[in-house]
């Protein structure tokens, strides 16, 4: 392995194990005895054991597996809300819940973390684009309500129709959850800026499993006046928390 892709690797393992500050001092020093000392590529690496190990020996345990508990606890509220989607019951009021208390966890876990840059270019890209992807999946709830209200025609049967809404749904939820979780490793290994696709992703989530309940609630009665407000109120609210919640993220 050549030094240059040594020190790469463990740049990756310290931002994973390492609080900020501490994985910058540990890329330092080993920058530094990478490149200074006159030894061949091979004994350097031999000498110093792998990216992972060398790192390990350098931090502090009880902060890693600290980090492994919050990170596991953080990833658990997509990973349940995505079993959720492809479940009989899609626990949409949970998954509200679930979905805020994830944010919040989340903003006072990465709070001591490096503030964001000034340029990310390639964050607000994404964040941009799921902003753009949650309207579009509150367009297509909306539009969801309005015709099983109107029961307008189709140019497919209804189980087809119910079928093809169902896995975009889904399809939508599972995209939101890898996004959400891509969002928690950026958090830890660039900054805390990247929580807020964790944010974001979370809402998604609850907004697409609300969806699901909707079409699938075997008590629905659309000839009820206004059977469509709790569902309209419940979007309506999750969505406006995860976006404070997302823009709160992004300070």
């Amino acid at each position: 392995m050549k030094k240059s892709s040594y020190l790469t690797r463990l740049s990756r393992a310290a931002r994973w194990q390492l609080p900020a500050e501490e994985a910058a001092e540990v890329i330092a020093d080993y920058r530094e005895l990478l490149f200074c000392k006159g030894e061949t590529d091979a004994q350097l690496v031999q000498e110093l054991g792998t990216p992972w190990q060398a790192v390990k020996l350098a931090g502090a345990p009880k902060k890693y597996r600290g980090w492994l508990a919050a990170f596991s606890l953080l990833a658990l509220f997509p990973v349940v809300m995505t079993i959720w989607l492809f479940a009989r019951e899609h626990h949409s009021p949970a998954a509200a819940c679930l979905a805020v208390l994830g944010a919040l966890f989340s903003l006072i876990w990465f709070q001591a973390g490096p503030k964001p840059r000034a340029r990310q270019k390639k964050l607000f890209l994404f964040l941009g684009a799921q902003v753009l992807f949650l309207l579009l999946a509150a367009g297509v709830f909306f539009s969801l309500l309005w015709l099983v209200s109107h029961q307008k025609a189709v140019p497919l049967p209804p189980g087809t129709m119910g079928q093809t809404v169902t896995w975009g749904f889904r399809s939508a939820g599972l995209f939101s959850a890898l996004l959400a979780l891509w969002g928690l490793a950026g958090a830890r290994m660039e900054n805390r800026a990247w929580r807020s696709l964790y944010v974001m992703g979370l809402t998604v989530l609850a907004l697409c499993l609300l969806a699901l309940s909707c079409l699938h609630s075997m008590n629905l009665d659309t000839s009820a006046p206004q059977w469509w407000l709790p569902y309209l109120l419940q979007g309506g609210v999750t969505g406006l928390l995860g976006a404070l919640l997302t823009g709160a993220a992004l300070c």
